[in-house]
């Protein structure tokens, strides 16, 4: 019996352990502004999270990957800024009588 306890005191303490040195809370990868990515007839389409979307062509079958032109910003998807201000519920539905 007590080499059953031993084991299992072992077990915990590895887990303690390899708690300790090793555990550390997700992150998400942060740094990439690139929210999605089209590849259609010879373009590259990327958009960014603040909506602008840029194209790039693959240039011709002479070029060398990595030498395509650099990209071109097309506009902004979303057309300007989104307005923020907050309305009173009243004025909602008074707007839309």
């Amino acid at each position: 019996m007590a080499k059953k306890f031993f084991y299992v005191c072992g077990g915990i303490l590895m887990l303690a352990l390899s708690y300790h040195f090793g555990a550390s809370s997700a992150t998400a990868q942060a740094g990439s502004p690139v929210q999605g990515f089209a590849f259609a007839g010879g373009n590259f389409f990327v958009m960014t999270s603040n909506g602008d979307v840029y194209q790039s062509s693959t240039g011709g079958p002479g070029e060398f990957y990595g030498l395509a032109p650099a990209p071109t910003l097309l506009g902004n998807y979303w057309g300007g800024p989104v307005p923020t201000t907050r309305e009173s519920w009243g004025a909602v539905k008074e707007r839309f009588r």
